[in-house]
């Protein structure tokens, strides 16, 4: 009868850890869902440096580029540049989402899915879903459905 009982106690028990297990599991996943959430949302700025070595390689390797003369390459570089230095996007908590270019602000809304490390932002009936690489509380790196990186830094 000992047996039967010792049996018992000791089948609920791994129970028990296999059930503390899976929460501990989820735990760690819904908070580390909350801490990207909370460091996506904020401003962030194109960070023009690790964007140089973007274009750079992009002016290299594009078809369309790299017939260009070694002047005119450095100046579609400069003038690249100059074009996304104030680049600005903010995701709200609330689900909404603002960019802002040299062709002025834009408002939408944006969507994460942290599992699968996508960002989908709706921009005038446009649909954008972005790749999330990076995520810390200093850096945002995107790649878009044609496979270009975009860096960004916290707006200060």
């Amino acid at each position: 009868m000992n047996g039967g009982v010792e049996e018992l106690l000791h089948c609920n028990a791994i129970r028990m850890k296999k059930l503390f297990l899976i929460g501990c599991f989820l735990l760690v996943g819904l908070t580390a869902q909350a801490q990207s959430k909370e460091w996506l949302t904020k401003s962030w700025q194109i960070d023009v440096e690790a964007m140089r070595a973007v274009l750079q390689t992009r002016l290299t390797e594009d078809p369309n580029y790299a017939n260009l003369a070694e002047g005119d390459r450095i100046l579609a570089l400069k003038t690249a540049l100059q074009k996304i230095e104030g680049i600005k996007v903010a995701y709200q908590a609330d689900g909404s989402y603002t960019s802002e270019t040299s062709k002025g602000l834009k408002k939408g809304t944006w969507k994460a899915d942290f599992e699968s490390q996508k960002v989908t932002v709706v921009l005038e009936d446009k649909t954008q879903i972005f790749d999330i690489l990076q995520l810390t509380a200093h850096q945002l790196v995107l790649r878009t459905d044609k496979g270009m990186l975009l860096y960004f830094k916290p707006l200060s």
